[in-house]
């Protein structure tokens, strides 16, 4: 499932829309863990960031947590709520299609929103696909419609123009490079899978963001992306069922500690088998769930 993950300031709470799809934090507390439908999942990987398997890891997550520390003790900080959006088919409108905006555009495109993107210069720009592209200057009855609006120009009269429009109507804006004058942030993030992870500095420093962003793409196991499929079909099953009420952080938790991952890197689907099945009985085999370990080593 494709998702926009961003970071939403308390201004939004004038324009009267509800977010939806809230997420967990993590330490630092820059860093929030989102597994769509899967809140358990979710704690359960944020509450294992500090004991990534990867070599130096202790190390570089002792570096940006002191940093991280450093940081909050001489800054102060606006209160910021991470959530997840669901934009397929929601209008999405971007003003400016210069180098920022079309990073915009192409993310709002790649989760399936009904992208608009103005900018009355750049007729011959290479328009993302899925977007449709404007070549005139920003006028209000752009926003007719739409979920979220993005001012990326590098004109300030003409973003703080559409900041105004979007807010006059009740609708989310962004202003690049300006997070005072947004309703929002959208936090460097990376996906595997169903799993997103996103880095938000409140739009204090996006370079630093992405640092740390990377840093935790290094860090963190791909044998999280497989646990979380093994984790939403077992949930799919239990809730179904009389086991609903045994389907809980503590039991995911428990195949945590029981070394599911490192069985997982490792392709050891029969360990897998028998540490579920000793956990939820039979009938959980990973060919019961539809799920099969990658045959070749990394």
């Amino acid at each position: 499932m494709s998702c926009w993950c961003l970071t939403i300031y308390g201004t939004m709470r004038r324009s009267g829309r509800p977010s939806s799809l809230p997420v967990r934090w993590s330490a630092p507390s820059a860093i929030f863990v989102c597994a769509p439908t899967m809140p358990t999942a979710s704690r359960t990987i944020s509450s294992a960031f500090p004991r990534f398997p990867r070599p130096g890891a202790s190390r570089r997550l002792s570096f940006w947590e002191a940093f991280c520390a450093n940081w909050l003790k001489e800054n102060s900080l606006v209160s910021d709520y991470p959530v997840v959006l669901q934009l397929a088919g929601k209008r999405c409108v971007v003003v400016g299609a210069g180098p920022v905006g079309l990073r915009k555009a192409r993310r709002l495109c790649e989760v399936s929103a009904d992208v608009i993107l103005i900018d009355p210069a750049r007729d011959r720009v290479d328009t993302p696909a899925g977007a449709t592209m404007i070549n005139r200057a920003f006028r209000q009855y752009d926003l007719d419609g739409a979920s979220l609006v993005f001012a990326a120009t590098n004109n300030q009269q003409v973003n703080r123009a559409v900041a105004e429009a979007a807010r006059a109507l009740g609708i989310p804006v962004n202003v690049a490079d300006d997070p005072a004058a947004s309703d929002f942030t959208v936090p460097a993030s990376f996906s595997r899978g169903n799993l997103s992870i996103a880095v938000s500095s409140g739009g204090v420093s996006p370079a630093i963001a992405a640092m740390v962003r990377d840093e935790v793409e290094i860090l963190l196991p791909d044998a999280w992306q497989i646990f979380l499929e093994i984790a939403g079909e077992l949930r799919a099953r239990l809730l179904t069922s009389d086991h609903k009420a045994a389907y809980n952080q503590q039991v995911l938790q428990n195949l945590v500690s029981g070394g599911i991952l490192t069985m997982i890197e490792n392709f050891d689907s029969s360990g897998v088998d028998q540490l579920v099945t000793a956990e939820f009985g039979n009938g959980y085999s990973l060919a019961d769930l539809g799920i099969s370990l990658p045959k070749d080593s990394p």
